[in-house]
C-alpha cells in the first residue's frame, strides 16, 4: 500500500491574499514615513511628498505580487505539504491579511481621532452669555 499522491498548491487560490497583504505592508510604510516627517515638523508639502514617495513602486509590487503567492506555493510543494491542506493555509493567510486590515483601519481612526481633537482645541468657543 503506497501513499496517494501530494496534490500540488495552487499560486492563484493564495493571490488575493497576498495582494491584500502586501497593500497593507505599503500602507503602513508610507504611515511610517509620514509621522516620521510630521515628527521632525518638515512642511505640508515636503510630507506629502514623502509620503508619496514611500509607496512602491508600481513594479516592484507587481512583481510581489506575482513571485509571493507562487513562492509560498513552491516552498509547500518542496516540503511535500500537499495542496491537500491548501484550505488551511488560504484560512491562515486570510486571517493575517484580516489582522493587517484591521491595524490599518486604527491606524486611520487614531490619525483621524488626533486631528479631531487638534482642530477642537483650535476652534473658539464663544463666551457664555451674561444672565439678565
Amino acid at each position: 500500500m503506497g501513499t496517494a499522491p501530494a496534490i500540488p498548491w495552487d499560486p492563484e487560490q493564495l493571490k488575493p491574499l497576498f495582494d491584500e497583504l502586501i497593500d497593507g505592508a505599503e500602507e503602513s510604510r508610507v504611515l511610517k514615513f509620514t509621522k516620521a516627517a510630521e515628527a521632525a515638523s518638515l512642511p505640508a508639502r515636503l510630507v506629502k511628498e514623502i509620503s508619496t514617495d514611500a509607496k512602491y513602486s508600481p513594479s516592484m509590487k507587481r512583481a510581489i505580487s506575482y513571485t509571493a503567492p507562487r513562492v509560498m506555493a513552491d516552498a509547500a510543494n518542496s516540503l511535500g505539504i500537499s495542496g491537500k491542506y491548501s484550505n488551511v493555509g488560504v484560512l491562515v493567510t486570510a486571517m493575517v491579511a484580516e489582522r493587517v486590515r484591521s491595524s490599518r483601519l486604527m491606524a486611520r481612526l487614531e490619525k483621524l481621532v488626533a486631528e479631531n481633537k487638534a482642530q477642537a482645541a483650535t476652534v473658539t468657543r464663544p463666551a457664555p452669555a451674561e444672565p439678565l
